[in-house]
């Protein structure tokens, strides 16, 4: 057995590394055919270990607890058309953030064109000058935020939410006016005795 030389070796690990650096991106890129686009849109596989088992990256522990249930699935399809078999798969949401790819995978579509941005400030009105004008304003922001998902009582007029109206036909203070009004009624009357 001859020796070799430290730049051979290297060499020889640099070519390994390269090849293996390859074979994987070539993995990521079928990665989405064997797991479909909704689960490749939540996963990144980052590296394939020495012992054989994939490591995956998921978006959220939710994605990786999922996942593992569907393990041994994905992982007959993985060794089904990758020539080194596989022995098990391990998803992680800890290495989502670290392993972001450096440019987006085929998979993932990204809309770039620009967005119209909305206000970022409300409009600014200049101060009102007598304090009739400041108080309509006010009553006129009010009467607005009040009627957002709300409607009239039919018998007060008042603003209701819409989950009183279906529920009693009418807003909570009629409603508690109504039950005060039949408790009353079904009370026994005195009667007076001279």
């Amino acid at each position: 057995m001859a020796l070799e030389g430290l730049n051979a070796v290297l060499a020889q690990l640099k070519r390994t590394r390269w090849q293996d650096q390859q074979s994987f991106e070539k993995f990521v890129s079928l990665w989405p055919d064997l797991v479909g686009p909704e689960v490749a849109a939540q996963t990144r596989p980052t590296k394939i270990t020495t012992q054989d088992v994939l490591q995956v990256a998921t978006a959220s522990g939710v994605w990786a607890q999922n996942l593992a249930f569907e393990r041994i699935r994905i992982l007959k399809k993985v060794n089904a058309v990758w020539p080194k078999p596989l022995k098990d798969i391990h998803f992680s949401a800890q290495q989502w953030h670290r392993s972001a790819p450096k440019r987006s995978p085929k998979y993932i579509e990204t809309d770039l064109t620009p967005q119209p941005r909305a206000k970022s400030t409300p409009e600014i009105r200049p101060k009102p000058e007598t304090s009739q004008e400041a108080f309509l304003r006010w009553s006129n922001a009010v009467q607005r935020q009040a009627s957002r998902n709300r409607l009239r009582c039919p018998i007060c007029e008042c603003w209701t939410p819409l989950e009183e109206l279906k529920r009693w036909n009418r807003c909570a203070l009629c409603t508690a006016r109504l039950d005060v009004a039949i408790d009353e009624r079904s009370l026994p009357q005195k009667i007076n005795q001279p």
